[in-house]
């Protein structure tokens, strides 16, 4: 058992800057939840009702306690949460048996290239102080551990459809030198499986050099873009709280002026943060 899990429900209570989370592992889903029931689920199971309401009669009403008891109960029959026993491990797939699909079958690496980044949006765990999140720091990728990393990869992605390697962060065009290497060191070995490459950026560090590399190369282009400028930079900022939406929109159309068909090849991630204004974002 866990540290913080509870006895019977298979959940862990969590409190965090005055509210109250469950971490509930049969559904892996993360509840916000009232006091009450944060401290009635750790009990109720070992403990009879009776128990529950004598234990936190200092704390909580009776009633409360009775409600928050019954809450879980309707829980656990109508959305499957607060399991009273562990879910038994799904069975794996075929390809999960198959040591064959780890000797030539690999689909997809992800490097991290750097965990430092040049914004610091305002949703972003990273840059949270949460003890339980690595935080943005100045540790890279080393060059060997790359091209390592993508020479394993090549080895073992021979029966893959389209395999494919991500360049990630922190800020992944911060290292723009490891991206350009890796990319180099697959177009050496023409006898290697046809890589495709991405990079899954912020969008502001499309300079002319990242921009030439880009379309030069074919890369595959996953943009951070939450919407117009009011929504997107009302959390997206860069370090000194400065507002990016217009040098992310300035760098796009210097890709796309260079290499129009690099639209082809390039996608957006939007995170929708309250407040919502899910028209002007589709617009």
């Amino acid at each position: 058992m866990l540290e913080g899990e509870t006895p019977v429900a298979r959940c862990r209570v969590l409190r965090l800057d005055g509210a109250c989370y469950a971490y509930d592992a049969g559904t892996n889903a993360l509840l916000e939840i009232d006091p009450v029931l944060a401290d009635v689920l750790p009990l109720w199971g070992p403990l009879e009702a009776d128990g529950v309401v004598e234990r936190l009669r200092n704390r909580h009403a009776p009633p409360a306690v009775l409600a928050a008891i019954a809450e879980i109960e309707t829980a656990r029959a109508e959305e499957g949460l607060f399991a009273k026993e562990r879910r038994p491990a799904p069975r794996p797939c075929p390809s999960c048996r198959s040591a064959a699909a780890y000797e030539n079958g690999l689909r997809h690496l992800t490097l991290t290239l750097s965990e430092q980044c040049n914004l610091r949006c305002r949703y972003c765990l990273h840059g949270s102080g949460r003890s339980w999140v690595r935080p943005h720091r100045e540790r890279a990728m080393p060059l060997e551990t790359a091209l390592a990393a993508v020479r394993y990869f090549a080895a073992h992605c021979r029966d893959a459809e389209a395999p494919a390697v991500s360049f990630y962060g922190g800020e992944p065009l911060l290292r723009l030198d490891l991206i350009q290497a890796v990319v180099a060191e697959a177009r050496r070995h023409r006898d290697w499986p046809r890589l495709e490459f991405c990079v899954d950026t912020n969008g502001t560090l499309l300079d002319d050099e990242a921009v030439a590399f880009i379309a030069g190369e074919g890369l595959r282009l996953q943009v951070s873009l939450d919407g117009p400028p009011a929504v997107h930079d009302r959390h997206r900022r860069f370090r000194d709280g400065g507002p990016t939406h217009a040098v992310v929109m300035d760098g796009l159309a210097k890709l796309l002026d260079r290499s129009p068909e690099a639209a082809a090849r390039l996608s957006v991630v939007v995170t929708l943060a309250p407040p919502y204004d899910l028209d002007s974002v589709m617009a």
